[in-house]
């Protein structure tokens, strides 16, 4: 059986001058596509033992890597928005203190760049408060 694919920006838009990072792009991509969270520790030692607890209930993955992002990244937490209208998924962003400002979205397995303000002017999110 394959492992489902985790589908990331390209190291040339997360290299874009748009979006801040506080880290390589490349360690960004290899955070989001870990396959376990064994692999995510060993990819961002810095989740292991604050996002991966070393006791106590282990995050599911899909949420480790959301706030492995975003941590190195240097975002200022991750923040859930709804659900898309269109592929049903759960988005989450990350959040850069501002509305429009570029950020990276989590829909399921996908990580992209954009502005959550976007998608919630667009009525594309279901849910949002």
């Amino acid at each position: 059986m394959t492992a489902p694919l985790w589908i990331a920006p390209t190291l040339a838009s997360l290299s874009h001058r748009n979006i801040r990072l506080d880290c390589e792009p490349e360690l960004i991509r290899a955070i989001w596509k870990a396959r376990s969270l064994e692999e995510l520790a060993a990819v961002y030692p810095a989740a292991d033992g604050t996002i991966i607890p070393t006791c106590g209930p282990l995050p599911n993955l899909r949420q480790a890597k959301r706030e492995a992002v975003d941590r190195a990244a240097g975002f200022h937490g991750v923040e859930y928005l709804g659900w898309h209208k269109r592929n049903r998924e759960h988005v989450y962003y990350a959040n850069a203190g501002d509305t429009y400002a570029a950020t990276l979205i989590f829909q399921g397995r996908r990580l992209s760049i954009g502005c959550w303000g976007d998608l919630v002017e667009r009525r594309l999110i279901e849910g949002a408060e």
